[in-house]
């Protein structure tokens, strides 16, 4: 694969982006660069990078549903979680 170089407004529209809500896979799959590499450009500018997973809050939600008797199931294409009642031990689910 080619190296590619980002021009300085480019890198703006990847900032610009990115605080937009993209991901960097996306980005780096945007601009047809390394997804570290994006990282790289946003670190450069000052921009903090997100981090994958749930933070402190939305990890105590997660286990009050599941004590709770709800179980995540994961989005379909979005990476969204759904949460989805747990059926009951014994129960039939999704039967043919």
């Amino acid at each position: 694969m080619a190296q590619t170089f980002l021009t300085d407004s480019e890198v703006d529209e990847l900032v610009a982006a990115f605080e937009a809500g993209a991901t960097l896979r996306g980005l780096a799959k945007q601009f047809h660069i390394h997804r570290l590499t994006a990282a790289a450009h946003l670190a450069r500018r000052g921009v903090p990078v997100r981090q994958r997973g749930l933070d402190s809050a939305q990890t105590k939600e997660a286990a009050q549903l599941y004590q709770a008797g709800w179980m995540n199931h994961p989005g379909f294409g979005g990476g969204s979680i759904y949460w989805i009642p747990t059926p009951a031990v014994g129960s039939v689910c999704c039967a043919a």
